[in-house]
């Protein structure tokens, strides 16, 4: 750099391609670096960008019919995710399903419960450390 502003600088070019820069030419440059230097340490301290945070799981609920009066009958039940920031999303398809009792109730991956038999169960949607449950009755005619 030196050698293409030897005018500007107060530097000579040698035969041998180096460069020679006068006192004053070395004192300007070191100036120029720590002005660059104090510009961006202060460019970075004003800085009032800040990450948008990212909002996370509070509940968990679950939505839909729970009861059953037909073996093979299905209901689709919906899991409700509220956010931080109070949205509250379809986590229908990210939940884990569980039935308590299998004999009762059956639950697909996509909350689709299916009547098996007479009875009670709970029904519950896990997503991550957030559990929902929700009661199922199958009541079934009596033959």
């Amino acid at each position: 750099m030196l050698a293409a502003l030897p005018g500007r600088l107060g530097s000579a070019p040698h035969d041998d391609g180096s460069v020679f820069a006068s006192p004053d030419a070395v004192m300007r440059i070191q100036g120029l670096l720590v002005f660059v230097a104090i510009s961006a340490v202060a460019c970075g301290e004003r800085s009032s960008v800040s990450p948008t945070p990212v909002p996370t799981a509070t509940s968990l609920s679950i939505d839909g019919n729970a009861s059953f009066s037909l073996r093979g009958e299905t209901s689709q039940l919906k899991a409700l995710v509220t956010l931080s920031d109070r949205r509250v999303e379809d986590a229908t398809t990210t939940v884990s399903w569980s039935s308590s009792n299998v004999s009762v109730v059956t639950v697909s991956p996509l909350g689709v419960v299916t009547a098996r038999g007479d009875g009670r169960a709970m029904v519950t949607a896990t997503l991550n450390a957030i559990v929902a449950t929700k009661p199922v009755l199958v009541d079934l005619p009596t033959p």
